[in-house]
Formats: structure tokens, sequence, C-alpha cells
């Protein structure tokens, strides 16, 4: 039997353009004795995200639980559709169960196909529709409309073509998964130190977008939706969160204690905006402290990547 070996090759943290194949539309063959195996492998390629440290053999199945693959996301989805979009397969691996985390097996008979991936911290509730145009997935929310923890979400759609005439080699495809979300970063530089005040702050951004389509890869807010998003705290004075709405600006509202009459105060930042694999720091004071040369809330814009920054003073 003919093999298609299709390698994932590098599910970079930096926002890589992963080229795709464009094609004429040819049908896929009814020819059922006539099936080439897809082994679509996601163990090694993360390989490349960064170093761990110690000395741990990566992209071998047994260590792949101490790999940067399950480090980085915990589960992963394969959805394979014809060239009409017809849905084909469906699969998904959690690092915590699957013994092989990284490595899908199918097999495709020579034609067209397009083939999605999607990689994430946590689980989504992926909707594989029968047609890939109706396909998307969505994010847990809670019954007041909040979405509690956005995971860091990886995604692809490639086109995939198996020759009818190929030969007996494996057929190696390297592809890249995009980083779909952005984060947002809220630094509130004169928290009080533990002791001296009421230090609980309760963040949030609205709106969020808790669904993604598959095709055509975006998100969607409506003028209706109200969906928001808490923001984790992270240490004494700074909060973060995974961001999918990076089409729409939203507001950041801070809520927090006045120190000295104990009554709950409430702040907000009006027109924020996160994009696909940036960064956005808010970074103001809440307490009355001020540096006199940078008074107020500063935003910044990070590419967490290429070190570019831009500062926008409001």
């Amino acid at each position: 039997m003919r093999k298609l070996f299709l390698a994932v090759c590098a599910l970079s943290l930096s926002l890589i353009a992963c080229k795709k194949d464009t094609a004429p539309v040819k049908p896929v063959t009814t020819d059922n004795e006539k099936r080439v195996a897809l082994n679509i492998r996601a163990n090694d390629f993360l390989q490349q995200v960064e170093p761990l440290p110690g000395s741990r053999t990566v992209g071998i199945a047994g260590a792949l639980r101490d790999s940067v693959l399950a480090a980085k996301v915990q589960h992963l989805y394969y959805i394979l559709y014809d060239d009409a979009g017809n849905r084909l397969k469906f699969l998904h691996q959690d690092a915590n169960v699957t013994e092989n985390f990284g490595s899908f097996y199918d097999t495709a008979a020579p034609g067209y196909y397009k083939m999605v991936l999607l990689a994430s911290q946590s689980p989504l509730d992926v909707n594989a529709d029968s047609q890939l145009s109706a396909s998307s997935f969505a994010l847990p929310v809670t019954g007041s409309g909040e979405i509690e923890n956005m995971p860091d979400i990886f995604y692809s759609k490639n086109n995939v073509w198996v020759p009818d005439d190929y030969g007996n080699d494996a057929m190696i495809l390297n592809m890249t998964l995009d980083r779909i979300v952005g984060n947002l970063q809220v630094n509130i530089l004169d928290m009080p130190q533990p002791g001296s005040g009421d230090t609980s702050v309760a963040i949030k951004i609205t709106p969020e977008a808790f669904t993604f389509f598959l095709d055509p890869g975006t998100t969607y807010v409506g003028a209706a939706d109200i969906f928001n998003a808490k923001l984790n705290r992270v240490n004494l004075n700074v909060f973060s969160a995974y961001v999918l709405n990076t089409v729409t600006p939203f507001t950041v509202t801070i809520n927090y204690v006045d120190p000295t009459t104990g009554q709950p105060q409430t702040k907000v930042i009006h027109n924020v905006s996160c994009y696909k694999n940036r960064r956005t720091i808010l970074s103001g004071y809440l307490y009355g402290g001020s540096a006199p040369e940078n008074p107020g809330i500063k935003l910044f814009l990070l590419d967490a990547w290429d070190n570019n920054e831009n500062k926008v003073e409001f």
C-alpha cells in the first residue's frame, strides 16, 4: 500500500504565514480499493517552539508528555474534508489519555482534500459539521455569559493533494499552525502591598468572542454580543488573559476597592484592541500614585516575538 506521510513541522509561537496550496477542482476518486495511508504527525514539530531545561529526549513515542508539545497544548484536533467541503474524518487527542499524543492516522483515496488542525491548552467544543462552511469551535461560557479561562489556541487549514500516480516513496507535507488569539496584560503600578490595603481586583473585557469559524478561519463579534472574559491574576499587580476577539475593539473594566474609604471603585478603558499573536499591555495607576513624567494609563502594543513596540497614551 502506498503511504502518505504528513509531518506538521512547526507549531510556531511566532506568527508564521502558512502557504496554502491552490489547485483546480478535481473530484475525489470513489475507487475504494485504492487508499493511501495518512500519517499526520504533530509530535516532532513542536520541538522548534522553545527548548526545555534538561536533556529530555523529544519526538519519540512514549516520551511525548515530556516534550514541548504536551507542555504547550493538551488537545489536538484533526478534521479532513473532501475538496467540496464534505467532512470525511474527525479525530481528537487528549495529552492526558492519548499514549501516542501527536500522531494521527488516516487513509484517503487519491484526490484533493482540505485539512484542518487545531491545538489548544484546554478542550474546545468543536462543531465538525458535515460541511466545512458550517464548522466551528466554541469556548465554554458560564450562565452569566463569562469566559473564565481562554486557552492558547493554534489553527491551520490547508489544501492537500493525493496524486493518482504517486509512487511508493513517502509524501511529506510540512504545515504550520498559527496562533489565533492575542494576549491582554494589565499592570497596576500602585497596587497596595499585602497588609497595607485591600488588593482585591476584578478585571474583565467586553465583548469577547467565543466562536471561531474554521472556514474562512476567523471569529465574529456581533452588535448584540455581550459575552465577557475575565483576566486572571498573574501576581500582585499583573493580570493577563488570552483574547479571541481580534476583530473589534473592546472595553476593559477594572473593579477595585478604594484603600481609604473601603468603597468599590470602577475604572473603564474603552477602545482597546488585541491582535493575533500580539500582546497588548495596559499599565497605569488606580490608587492615587503616579509617575511625574508618565502620569495616567498607557497602552503598549507588543509583537511578543519580534520586539516591536507601539505606545498609545490616553
